[in-house]
């Protein structure tokens, strides 16, 4: 069982990798029950739809490791099946899509529909981006470890644009690159929390 406490982190599909240092490490802390690991649901979708060889070594790892939040909810006779929904998770629909928005403007601002997403692989890993970011926000996580800083972090070459952009929207985001820096500031938290 976890420590009530835990350090939640949501792991974009770029960082899932099970020869990676600091993910091992992820790991290790995790075998501990003080860190909770979450891999989205889309990010397998998207794992899904590669053609190399360590997509099968990534879902194995996301199937033995990963952590998904599951919405399962029973809805007694008579009950209002959308107030039932948003009362197990948390949130409601609505707060979701204006979440999700956010996410949208400051992700990839061009586009204003789904419709405007471009097709195939590139269309699908914008989309994945902004359903994972905007679960991870929504169940109040807190670290979102990503690979991709153009995404993310970065906008063209104005370092640290986009990060700016997401902690003013949302308050307490926390966006990491899998590194040594993000170890020792889940040491630091594990600490503060007296969870080592």
């Amino acid at each position: 069982m976890y420590k009530e406490n835990c350090i939640k982190i949501t792991l974009d599909t770029s960082v899932i990798d099970p020869n990676n240092l600091i993910i091992k490490q992820l790991v290790e802390w995790r075998d501990k029950k003080v860190v909770k690991i979450y891999v989205e649901l889309h990010s397998v979708l998207e794992i899904e739809n590669w053609k190399n060889k360590k997509r099968e070594e990534k879902l194995l790892w996301i199937e033995r490791f990963g952590h998904q939040d599951k919405e399962v909810f029973e809805i007694p006779e008579g009950m209002d099946v959308i107030s039932t929904i948003e009362k197990g998770r948390g949130f409601t629909f609505d707060q979701e899509n204006k979440t999700e928005l956010g996410v949208r403007s400051v992700h990839s601002p061009e586009t204003k529909r789904l419709s405007d997403l471009p097709p195939g692989k590139k269309g699908l890993s914008k989309y994945v981006d902004w359903q994972i970011f905007t679960s991870h926000i929504m169940h109040k996580r807190d670290f979102f470890v990503t690979k991709n800083t153009r995404e993310f972090i970065h906008l063209g070459k104005q370092l640290g644009v986009r990060l700016k952009r997401y902690e003013s929207l949302f308050k307490n985001i926390k966006i990491r690159e899998p590194n040594e820096s993000l170890i020792n500031e889940i040491k630091k938290e594990l600490d503060k929390r007296n969870l080592i």
